[in-house]
Order: structure tokens, then C-alpha cells, then sequence
């Protein structure tokens, strides 16, 4: 009944085998679709086994991932860490696992308050958080903007925790806010470190009164531990807002709201305040001069502990530098805050060689960033640094007169041992590899590290010589050979100019040894 053919019209007969035949098929399909079923039942608790191993298998996993063998104690560091830049970290931490949940109830996870005035139930975030910081050391962030509704009952609570700021950060839209902020300061704050002050807008209208910083040093006179502050906002006229014992200040100047000037007399006051200023950082926001008016009188500014200086002002605000005195100086830093000029900058080379001609410190790095100084102004420069050790020119033009008044031994800077030199157009590499081979056999002087970055009259010759002679490799230090200060050799523009030149990989027994970055 497999086959049936029929070679005329069916008759009944026929038409009855066919039904028998369909319905043995049929029954055949039944039992075929059973055995599909138990086969697919058993598919399906194959699978479901499978799942479950798979399962297991993530769950031993687990137990065994760095994550979960850091102890605690380290596992909170790591959080409070992020705490630092992200608010909500411990929340966000806490939901990962149970051993994250563990080390996200730690005290120190929750050590970093912030608060922004503006967002909704302020006063009960902040309650939420000190209730879980406990006894841990805070690090306070205040951001009011518009709404300072909430502003006296979160400065009420806070109040209450003084003894555990570590550091303080007033970052307000209008100057008189911050002035309410340190005006509820004063109490003992004896493990305070750092504060940090910002306003958004300044010289609302005529009253310059209201733009005014006051009560800094009243709000943290009882905070022997304070040290550094970071000002970011205008010169206030009253000279003596800061306490007295800070040993570090950084104050970035606005661009939007400021005057078109920088007085002399303004930062000149603002140092004599300072008797144990150790590191002093000032900055113009990127492209923006300020003319340099000078003191009216003859007046000074000593600072006799001033290691650090860092001026990144527009030119002619260097002006500043005649008049600081500072002899403990080891590290002086100048950076434009405008594009290269082009040219040799008269009044910065006048007020650097002042500073250290009159200072005479014992300087030993010396940085100089899209700034040119007359070839006098270096000689002078460099016959005043005997103790110099580090000399860093990005985009400053020197000559290869200038270099060759460092040759050998008895030649200017005999301390000097690296050098660092990007995009300078008139230096040929003639003149380093005599410098290198003059200082070569004496230790004492010898140069030690060689940087040059983009210098068109570096020849591949003079790259050779100075490898016949030493041992080369290239050097790149994240932090140090990218100039992201002002995105330099980073961004668009001079990525366009930078290419890598030459990779040189030979080492020899002579030395001393040079980092070559090419």
C-alpha cells in the first residue's frame, strides 16, 4: 500500500485503500510527533542543566575575582577614590555585589560631601551622608547657584562636623554667597588642609563693594593645619584676606568679568601677607592679556620660603617678575597664556633676569613655554643659575650662541643635566652635539638627558653623532612630554605639525647616557 497507481478513473475498491493507506501515515506522524516531544522534553531539561552549571560556573568565578579577594579596607579606598569625582559612587558601588556592599558601608567611602544647593532635598542628602561617613575625615564640596533656600540649614549641619574637614570648596555664583559661607565659618577646624574658593560672576553694576572677598582669614583662624588655597576669581583690593600661615597659593584670574590690567601693587601686597609662602601658581585663563601697571612707588615683594613660582600670564604681566624677591627659589616656571609672540619679549627677559640676578637663588629648574627672551637676557639668565639642573624651552627660541656659552666645564650652568627642547626653530644640532661632547668626560657637568622635540635644524647627522657618542632611546613620559597645559603638542593644530622623525634604539659602553626624543 506504499505505492498505488491507478491507469484509470478509481473505482470504490481503490478509493477505500487510499483511506486506509492516509490513515497509516497518519498514525505514523503520531507516533513520530511522541517521540519528537520526549525528545524535545529531554532538549529542554538538558538545557535547563546546562544553565544551571553555566550558572555556577560565574558564581565560582566570582568568588575568586580581584574584585571580590581585595580586602575591604583597600576595596573602600578604591571607592572613596571615586567618591572624589563622582557623587554618587558609593550609592552606585553598593549595588554591585555583597562584598562591594560591605566595603561601600565603610565610613571613608561616604567622606566626600557634596552638596549643590539647587537639586532637591539638599539639606536631607547631606544628613544622609555624614550619618554614614561617621568619624571619617570630609572633604566638603558647596555649589549654590540660584537657590540659596536651603543654604542656612545645610551650613547648620555641617557646622556641627568642623573638626573632621579635611578640605573645604565654595564653588558660588555670586560673591556675596561665598561671603555667607565664610562668614558661618570660624569654629576649630584642626584637621583643615585646603580650601578652595570660586565665584561665577563679579562687578555686578557700580558696587565693587559687593564683589568682594572678605573674612577668609577670620573664618580659618582657628585652622592651624591650612595650607594651601586655590582663589579662583579676581585680585580683591584688601590685601589681607588670607591666613598668614599658608605655604601654598594658586590663583586663577578670571576672563570674563575682570579688569583689562594686573597691578602690580595688588599681588605685591598679596605676597607680603604671605611670610611662609612656599609654591605660588598665578594664571590668566587662555588667551586672554591684561596689561601690567606698575607700582607707583618703589615697592618689593620678599618671600624668603618661596620655592615654586608659576606665572601664566599674558607678556607683558611678567613685568611682575622685577619685583619679587625670592632666594630659597628652586623652581620658576613662564607660560603664555596667548599664542607664541614670534619675537624676542624685551620685558619678560628684564623681569626673570631681575628676579634671579637680585635674588639670587639657588634655581634648578627653569621652564619656559611659547615665551622668547633677548640672547642677553639668557646669558644673564644663565650666568646667575649656577645650580640650574633642568632647562625646559617649549616653543622659546634659543640660539646656538646662547648654547654655546654652556660648553664644557667651566662654561655657564655647570650643573646642567637635561634638556628639553620642542619646536625651537633657530637651535641647529651642530651646536647640541658640541655641548654634549664638550661636557662628556666630566660627570660632574655632563648632560644626562637630551629631549628634542620638532627642532627643524636637528639633522639626521647630528642625531648619529650624538648617538656615536652616547646611548639613545626614545623617552615618552605621559605626564611630562605631552604639553597639556595648554593641549600643545596634544591637540589638532600641533598634531599636525608633530611627526616622529627618527626612533633610535643603539647603546654603546661610552657615556653618559642621553633620552633622545625626537
Amino acid at each position: 500500500m506504499d505505492k498505488l497507481t491507478f491507469h484509470r478513473q478509481p473505482t470504490i475498491a481503490n478509493v477505500t485503500a487510499v483511506h486506509e493507506a492516509i490513515a497509516i501515515h497518519e498514525k505514523a506522524i503520531a507516533s513520530l510527533d511522541g517521540e519528537i516531544d520526549v525528545l524535545m522534553s529531554n532538549v529542554r531539561r538538558l538545557t535547563h542543566q546546562k544553565s544551571h552549571h553555566r550558572a555556577r560556573i560565574r558564581h565560582c568565578k566570582g568568588l575568586i575575582t580581584l574584585a571580590t579577594r581585595i580586602a575591604p579596607e583597600l576595596l573602600a579606598t578604591i571607592f572613596e577614590h571615586a567618591a572624589s569625582d563622582w557623587s554618587r559612587a558609593p550609592l552606585i558601588v553598593s549595588h554591585v555585589c555583597s562584598a562591594w556592599r560591605a566595603a561601600a558601608t565603610l565610613p571613608g567611602v561616604w567622606s566626600h560631601i557634596y552638596v549643590n544647593c539647587d537639586s532637591r532635598d539638599p539639606y536631607g542628602r547631606t544628613r544622609f551622608w555624614l550619618s554614614r561617613a561617621q568619624e571619617a575625615p570630609l572633604y566638603i564640596t558647596l555649589e549654590v547657584a540660584m537657590d540659596g533656600f536651603h543654604l542656612e540649614r545645610v551650613m547648620d549641619l555641617l557646622l556641627n562636623y568642623t573638626r573632621q574637614w579635611q578640605s573645604l570648596t565654595i564653588n558660588t555664583l555670586l560673591s556675596h554667597q561665598a561671603n555667607y559661607i565664610l562668614s558661618r565659618c570660624g569654629r576649630p577646624t584642626p584637621e583643615l588642609r585646603r580650601v578652595d574658593i570660586r565665584t561665577d560672576l563679579e562687578r555686578r553694576g557700580d558696587n565693587e563693594v559687593e564683589d568682594q572677598l572678605f573674612g577668609i582669614r577670620e573664618a580659618f583662624n582657628d585652622a592651624p593645619r591650612l595650607s594651601t588655597i586655590h582663589l579662583a576669581r579676581e585680585l580683591s583690593p584688601t590685601t589681607d584676606i588670607l591666613p598668614e600661615g599658608i605655604t601654598c597659593l594658586f590663583l586663577h584670574l578670571p576672563s570674563w568679568s575682570g579688569p583689562t590690567t594686573l597691578s602690580a601693587i595688588s599681588v605685591i601686597q598679596l605676597l607680603d601677607g604671605l611670610p611662609l609662602l612656599q609654591h605660588f601658581t598665578m594664571e590668566f585663563p587662555m588667551f586672554h592679556e591684561r596689561s601690567f601697571v606698575p607700582p607707583e612707588e618703589s615697592r618689593i615683594a620678599s618671600v624668603p620660603h618661596l620655592e615654586s613660582l608659576c606665572l601664566a600670564l599674558s607678556p607683558d604681566a611678567n613685568s611682575i617678575l622685577s619685583y619679587i624677591r625670592a632666594p630659597a627659589l628652586r623652581r620658576l616656571q613662564l607660560r603664555s597664556s596667548g599664542e607664541p609672540l614670534g619675537y624676542a619679549h624685551a620685558t619678560t627677559g628684564t623681569g626673570l633676569v631681575d628676579i634671579i640676578e637680585q635674588s639670587s637663588p639657588p634655581l634648578e629648574i627653569l621652564e619656559l613655554r611659547d615665551i622668547d627672551l633677548p640672547p642677553d637676557d639668557f646669558s644673564r639668565v644663565f650666568a646667575a643659575s649656577p645650580n640650574l639642573k633642568d632647562l625646559q624651552l617649549h616653543e622659546s627660541e634659543i640660539d646656538d650662541d646662547v648654547i654655546h656659552l654652556l660648553e664644557g666645564p667651566t662654561g655657564f650652568c655647570p650643573n646642567l643635566s637635561r634638556l628639553d627642547l620642542r619646536w625651537c626653530g633657530q637651535l641647529t644640532g651642530k651646536a647640541l652635539v658640541d655641548l654634549v661632547r664638550s661636557r662628556a668626560g666630566f660627570a660632574e657637568s655632563s648632560i644626562t638627558e637630551l629631549a628634542v622635540l620638532n627642532c627643524s635644524f636637528v639633522k639626521e647627522n647630528d642625531i648619529m653623532d650624538l648617538a656615536g657618542m652616547t646611548a639613545c632611546r626614545v623617552v615618552m613620559r605621559p605626564n611630562e612630554d605631552l604639553c597639556r597645559w595648554k593641549g600643545c603638542c596634544n591637540n589638532e593644530r600641533y598634531r599636525q605639525r608633530l611627526r616622529l622623525r627618527h626612533l633610535i634604539n643603539l647603546s654603546t659602553e661610552q657615556r653618559p647616557k642621553i633620552n633622545l626624543i625626537l
